[in-house]
């Protein structure tokens, strides 16, 4: 992607959503749900901090998140759609299971 974003802000791509049900009902785009899970394919280097600084952005390209359902900017690029969005918009980073035996 040859997108850089602001301090404070990612780009990212989302999951796309299920377009037919399991009993093969097929959904329109306007009655499917804005997906809330994506993948950042650009980050800014920095973050805000609360009073003023900066520190490094926590969330790094290849991340996959869990962002506010009504967070961001979609844009298009190169016949593509994206969501840009500040960091505090992001509410968790989805981590590979890991598993103990």
């Amino acid at each position: 992607m040859n997108l850089q974003p602001s301090i404070n802000k990612v780009v990212i791509i989302l999951d796309k959503p299920r377009e037919i049900t399991e009993g093969g009902i097929i959904i329109p785009e306007q009655s499917q749900k804005k997906q809330q899970v994506g993948r950042i394919l650009a980050a800014s280097e920095l973050s805000w901090v609360n009073g003023g600084g900066t520190m490094p952005n926590p969330y790094k390209v290849g991340d996959d998140v869990i962002i506010s359902k009504f967070g961001g900017t979609e844009f298009d690029h190169d016949g593509q759609t994206y969501t840009l969005l500040d960091v505090d918009q992001i509410f968790a980073k989805i981590l590979p299971d890991v598993s103990v035996e």
